[in-house]
């Protein structure tokens, strides 16, 4: 599966090999210019490398760059090193070599020892001179940053998540860790503790199951605690607004507002352009609408209940993270009514790093209709959640979820999830960048969405 490849080696880990290969290549490149701008490579060649010399010639720091290049990919590549002793070791060598080299290099090469024949090869102030210096530089520090601030965190919280932790660091056994693990590969006795404790079952047996047995009789699920089902009035709220203090009234009337245009985008069936498919059928689709932003529409078909997906991706929001690695932190801070609250989301960066993490405040409604469930919501400002300096405060337009079970395929539905945000760049961003980042973001949760879904069918045949 998907995650046992990440764990294995992780894109992001591949993503500093590319890097590390490319530090020694530019590195190369930039030479053969500095050389072929002089007297030509082969006179270059006879100069700086068979005539060496530590004062006069550039090549060494091609050398170096080969070197580092060599020691990180056999680290980090060939023996998955997880420490960041060895891009240090190379950073600090460089620096340290860099700094010699600048202070005894003859930037002027006037001296005797430089061959007359190489004086004009290597003859000098040349802007290349000083761009190899600092490119070289620039290098070491970007896979030292990659590394630290990038590979090892995003591989350390993957594999909490994911990882089978029955190996410690060291590769030994740990013998008090559980010996079972979920389909997922995380811990068996740890997820399904806690979804036992707060699980939201279905009101009734959907059609097509057997006497319910797959998901549990009714006498059977009226016996287990902290179990909860979706409202009796599913088709709308039957709040009485005047009942709640204006502020909660608000929020109530926003979170209308938002399912009506989540409704208007769902209607609209003309005008998406097609930004990304894969083989098995999700696609991800994009349209600007006029007052409500930039639509971002992705669909797929997941193998589970309508009612028991909506179920979890509504009620069970504060245990997103543990399944969906795009959450970083969900949590509700209000509720309005059955059908109302305000939910706080942190969303994990994504798009390689280029989008930084952003945290998002929203009023959610959802109803039952036409036989499908919505979910919609949109920024709204709470006063017990204030912006603060670590994280950005992202902006959701109306947007949501809508999760319809499929004609003639019980247990299998549709879902459409529709984002509408705005991440507050702080500086000019190229739309076709957040573009490609978005849509990653919705073929991941799309991803993880799928294998949750294995996950909750698994663990209602245990009840």
């Amino acid at each position: 599966m998907a995650h046992e490849r990440e764990l294995k080696f992780s894109s992001v880990r591949r993503m500093f090999c590319l890097v590390t290969l490319f530090d020694f290549l530019f590195i190369f490149l930039l030479w053969m210019l500095h050389a072929s701008v002089s007297l030509g490579l082969q006179k270059e060649f006879h100069c700086q490398v068979q005539l060496y010399n530590f004062k006069t010639s550039l090549f060494d720091i091609v050398l170096l760059s080969a070197v580092r290049a060599v020691l990180l990919l056999l680290a980090y590549a060939l023996c998955k090193s997880k420490h960041w002793f060895m891009v240090a070791l190379t950073t600090f060598a460089t620096c340290c070599f860099l700094i010699a080299k600048v202070v005894l290099y003859d930037w002027s090469l006037t001296t005797g020892i430089i061959p007359y024949v190489c004086k004009r090869a290597v003859g000098s102030n040349h802007p290349l001179d000083y761009i190899i210096f600092l490119m070289s530089f620039s290098m070491a520090w970007i896979e030292t940053w990659l590394l630290d601030w990038k590979v090892l965190p995003r591989e350390k919280k993957f594999a909490a998540m994911y990882g089978r932790p029955g190996l410690s660091s060291s590769g030994s056994s740990n013998e008090r860790q559980p010996l079972l693990y979920d389909s997922h590969g995380g811990r068996y006795d740890q997820y399904h503790s806690e979804q036992g404790s707060a699980f939201y079952s279905p009101v009734s047996t959907p059609a097509g199951s057997e006497s319910g047995t797959e998901y549990g009789s009714d006498e059977e699920t009226g016996h287990r605690k902290g179990f909860h089902s979706l409202p009796a009035s599913q088709s709308a709220s039957h709040t009485n607004i005047n009942l709640l203090s204006s502020q909660d009234r608000e929020y109530y009337m926003q979170g209308k507002d938002a399912l009506e245009k989540l409704l208007q985008i769902i209607k609209t069936e003309d005008g998406w352009k097609l930004e990304k498919q894969n083989g098995a059928g999700v696609t991800v689709h994009v349209q600007d609408f006029q007052d409500i932003g930039r639509i971002y529409k992705m669909e797929g078909n997941v193998n589970i209940d309508a009612q028991l997906l909506f179920e979890d991706l509504y009620y069970k929001l504060p245990e997103s993270p543990r399944w969906n690695p795009t959450v970083a932190d969900a949590r509700i801070l209000h509720t309005i009514d059955e059908h109302t609250d305000i939910a706080y989301n942190l969303a994990a960066e994504s798009g390689g790093g280029i989008v930084a993490s952003r945290d998002f405040v929203t009023v959610r409604h959802w109803q039952l209709i036409d036989g499908a469930y919505l979910s919609s919501g949109q920024a709204v400002t709470f006063d017990g959640m204030p912006p603060t300096k670590k994280y950005v405060r992202g902006e959701n337009g109306p947007g949501g979820i809508v999760v319809r079970e499929l004609p003639g395929r019980p247990r299998r539905c549709k879902l459409t999830w529709i984002l509408n945000t705005d991440l507050k760049f702080q500086g000019w961003m190229p739309q076709y960048i957040i573009d490609q980042a978005l849509t990653g973001v919705l073929m991941d949760i799309y991803k993880y969405v799928c294998q949750h879904a294995d996950h909750i069918k698994s663990f209602q045949r245990t009840i």
